[in-house]
């Protein structure tokens, strides 16, 4: 088993996710440049919990539909986001916690 950051999207993982894969896998991931290979103790790993910056609510609401959506799903944001109003909102109090 390799431990591997992510530096771009896999399978439905985002980047910045450490994984532990099989060494095939972990390769794999390594030489489509997508991942490096870090170790438990990496301060970097351990320590950098940093989160992408989210969207303002003004730059979410210019946002179309479906985007919308996948965000409001990617953030596990639950509720009933059958129009704009709605999604606003949820989006809203995601944004006050």
């Amino acid at each position: 088993m390799q431990n591997v950051m992510l530096t771009s999207r896999y399978k439905d993982y985002k980047p910045g996710r450490m994984l532990s894969l099989d060494d095939k896998e972990a390769a794999g991931v390594v030489s489509q440049g997508i991942g490096e290979y870090v170790t438990p103790l990496d301060p970097v790993a351990v320590f950098d919990k940093s989160e992408p910056e989210l969207p303002t609510l003004e730059a979410f609401n210019e946002m179309k539909a479906e985007a919308q959506k996948q965000l409001l799903t990617e953030l596990k944001i639950e509720g009933d986001a059958g129009n704009e109003e709605k999604r606003a909102a949820l989006y809203a109090a995601y944004l006050q916690k």
